[in-house]
Order: C-alpha cells, then sequence, then structure tokens
C-alpha cells in the first residue's frame, strides 16, 4: 500500500461544554494551532495525489466553513477529524492541539 501525506496547520478557537469539573478551565473557549496530518491511500507513485493541493485544500475547507481563524466552537479534534475525512475521502486524518494531543480517524 502506498499512502501519501499532507500537513496543515489552523489557528483555531473551541471549548468543551461539558468538561468534567478537573478541567472546567475547557469550558471556556481557548486557541490551538490545530495541526492536521491527511493521508490518503494511492494506487501508483507518479502523484496520483497532489500534495500541496491537498494541504491547501484542506486549509481552505475549514476556512470556510469556520472562518480564519477558525471558530470551530463545541467541535472536537474527533469532530474535525471525521468531517475533513469525510469531505476529503481520506484513508486516515490525525488533528492534534499545538501539535500535540488530538485525535486519529482510520477509514
Amino acid at each position: 500500500m502506498i499512502e501519501v501525506f499532507a500537513t496543515a496547520r489552523v489557528v483555531g478557537f473551541h471549548y468543551w461544554p461539558d468538561a468534567p469539573p478537573e478541567h472546567a478551565y475547557l469550558k471556556h473557549q481557548h486557541r490551538h494551532e490545530f495541526v492536521i496530518t491527511a493521508h490518503n491511500e494511492v494506487s501508483h507513485p507518479d502523484r496520483q495525489i497532489e500534495i500541496n493541493q491537498l494541504k491547501h485544500d484542506i486549509e481552505a475547507r475549514l476556512h470556510g466553513l469556520f472562518g480564519n481563524p477558525c471558530q470551530f466552537h463545541a467541535m472536537s479534534c474527533e469532530d474535525i477529524a471525521l468531517l475533513l475525512a469525510e469531505h476529503f475521502g481520506l484513508s486516515r486524518v490525525r488533528v492534534a492541539e499545538d501539535g500535540f494531543n488530538g485525535a486519529e480517524v482510520t477509514q
């Protein structure tokens, strides 16, 4: 199997309305640089998917839906990853807050 990947970065704000008491600070809107790594399976090694275009398309999609900076409201990393996986037909997508912790969806 061959996979290509692209990494995009978007600044955004979100919050977790149902955060447990020990993480109550997450109930308030806070900022992250969301680092998104999108993978897509290809059938040959000759740039079947242009990785620079994929990066651009991900950033454009998120800015088009949520503004710049992105206002994700109560969306989690999981929500963002699912949205991108479904829209772009990605085989795998990871969304990490500030490049560290986050979620990964595999289809």
